[in-house]
């Protein structure tokens, strides 16, 4: 959120969970200011996720409360920029979850160059070195196959 006035007014609490099974995390309005505007937040992210995982999940969620936060979705998540979502939609197919999504990596990667985090995380790679060819990968899960929900990511 790139206004700081709005920013000192905001709450946000992050609390990680063992109970959390369908997804990486959550965002949930916690509370209102005077002109009933949402203006604190929860963010709850599952505990067993890596590093990596918890930060890609808290930029994750942040969107959510950037959303809430300058009304771009209801705050019983009925809408989207005003306009009224149909409850039928699949998951991934929510207008504010396609903007989280799409948002999240960029967003990621902006953090991980900013702060140079390949030297703390070493399967991050510092995307400003050139001639790097990607290793072929095999997408490794540490969820048992039978907990996966739509919210999990490969590792």
């Amino acid at each position: 959120i790139s206004n700081a006035t709005l920013r000192k007014n905001i709450q946000v609490d992050v609390v990680f969970s063992t109970t959390l099974f369908d997804f990486m995390g959550q965002a949930m309005i916690s509370g209102y200011n005077s002109k009933k505007q949402p203006r604190k937040f929860r963010i709850v992210i599952w505990k067993y996720l890596s590093a990596r995982e918890i930060l890609s999940s808290m930029i994750h969620e942040m969107i959510h409360v950037k959303q809430w936060t300058l009304g771009e979705t209801g705050y019983h998540l009925e809408s989207w920029m005003g306009v009224e979502v149909p409850e039928d939609l699949e998951y991934y197919d929510h207008p504010w979850e396609r903007d989280a999504y799409g948002s999240e990596r960029c967003i990621f990667s902006q953090y991980v160059t900013k702060n140079k985090l390949w030297k703390v995380f070493p399967k991050l790679r510092n995307p400003d070195r050139k001639n790097i060819v990607p290793k072929k990968f095999e997408i490794k899960w540490k969820i048992p196959k039978e907990q996966r929900g739509k919210g999990y990511i490969p590792v």
